[in-house]
């Protein structure tokens, strides 16, 4: 997924936050404080998560295998235990 792309989920995913609570930007409430309330978690770094998850039963397709080499370097020779942070 593109830089902008994950961006773009971001804000979606703040935006249904907050059309859940009924709350409006005007209404200036931080991101923090919705997601408090609403106990979702980041669409962007669930995913991440899931692509460790599967990556770790099969080959995963290269792009998959990029944002992994991204987000923990040479994954092919960690072994499972290293996964533990991202997992969680």
């Amino acid at each position: 997924m593109l830089s902008r792309d994950k961006e773009r989920l971001s804000i979606t995913q703040r935006k249904m936050e907050r059309k859940m609570l009924g709350v409006t930007l005007r209404d200036r409430w931080r991101n923090e404080r919705v997601r408090e309330i609403t106990k979702l978690c980041d669409w962007n770094r669930e995913a991440l998560r899931r692509k460790a998850r599967w990556a770790l039963k099969g080959k995963p397709r290269a792009r998959w295998r990029d944002d992994l080499d991204r987000a923990i370097g040479n994954w092919w020779n960690t072994p499972h235990e290293d996964f533990a942070p991202i997992l969680i």
